[in-house]
């Protein structure tokens, strides 16, 4: 068994956003969400899955800008570690600094350390606290 992995680089600053998804299933993540993407939206469709989390790997605003508009198509819902949920309220600090218009401020769910364990299909979602580029990092 093996899950699909793929990437999307989008803007403000050409990050990764990943979809991966678990074949037999058809359920599928979203790793972080640069901005809202047709193309990302369009791949989930035709490849035929079912989203079921966001996951963010941090709360610097070029990772969170597509947050709401992927909770509002595909109501699902959205994970960050909990040291970082203060980041999402800085978000246009940010967005001001580096020329780019007001954001909305990302919903977010919940934080890792609230959820049971996460699955995608038949896989184990393991979140590996990994800080330093933010206090919450995580892979």
């Amino acid at each position: 068994m093996s899950v699909i992995v793929q990437k999307f680089v989008k803007d403000p600053l050409r990050n990764n956003n990943y979809v991966v998804a678990d074949p037999e299933t058809k359920e599928a993540i979203l790793i972080d969400c640069s901005s809202p993407d047709e193309e990302i939206m369009n791949w989930i469709k035709g490849a035929g899955l079912q989203l079921k989390y966001i996951l963010l790997t941090h709360g610097h605003f070029d990772h969170v800008l597509g947050v709401n508009f992927y909770r509002k198509q595909y109501h699902v819902p959205v994970y960050i570690h909990k040291a970082d949920k203060a980041l999402l309220n800085r978000i246009n600090e940010y967005t001001h600094m580096m020329g780019l218009p007001e954001a909305e401020y990302p919903e977010v769910d919940a934080s890792f350390d609230e959820l049971p364990p996460l699955k995608l299909g038949g896989y184990p979602i393991q979140v590996i606290e990994t800080p330093g580029h933010t206090q919450g990092g995580t892979c």
